[in-house]
């Protein structure tokens, strides 16, 4: 007793498994959804965790959500690349169009580490860099990175009094900053 059945792919099911329109329909949802960045973090998360879970569906749709997703990856040395392994921090370079580099101070350990994340990491599409530096800083160490089509690089310096600063600074660091300031 022998089964012939042959499956049929609906309408659907044909148009979600051709690339082209795939990455049509992911990247609308990346501008619609705020993916890239936007004033609203809000946006951004939920844009990210639809992006994430498209790459969850096949082969395809990971393709697609990763080239997204690593479009322009923030915080390379210290958050997205520092927690996966050197061959896949190729991968997702290869992604990559927009750098987000921030500059740390120098001291142990960390400057190691540094050292380490973007090293042999080759960024092919990049044609923009921002590196990120706090005004505070003296002593910091700039992460080499190899990437050959830049063509802009942006440097911006954060004052202490700048408002962008809550958000990246712990409650900690608020207080101790506050106590620096001299009125």
């Amino acid at each position: 007793m022998s089964s012939n059945t042959t499956t049929t792919m609906t309408a659907a099911q044909r148009v979600l498994s051709i690339p082209e329109l795939v990455a049509e329909i992911f990247s609308w949802a990346a501008e619609n959804y705020g993916l890239h960045p936007s004033p609203c973090l809000c946006r951004l998360e939920a844009a990210g965790v639809t992006i994430h879970r498209c790459a969850l569906v096949n082969s395809l749709w990971f393709h697609e959500a990763m080239r997204l997703v690593w479009e322009m990856p923030r915080k390379l040395n210290a958050g997205s690349f520092s927690h996966i392994t050197p061959a896949r921090r190729q991968f997702y370079a290869h992604f990559a169009k927009v750098l987000f580099i921030k500059v740390y101070p120098k001291h142990r350990g960390w400057l190691s580490r540094q050292k380490k994340i973007l090293k042999d990491v080759t960024f092919p599409q990049a044609r923009l860099a921002y590196m990120q530096i706090l005004s505070s800083v003296r002593n910091f160490y700039v992460p080499p990175f190899h990437a050959p089509a830049l063509r802009v690089l942006h440097l911006h310096v954060l004052e202490a009094m700048d408002l962008y600063y809550r958000f990246y600074l712990p409650v900690d660091k608020c207080y101790k900053l506050a106590r620096r300031i001299k009125v």
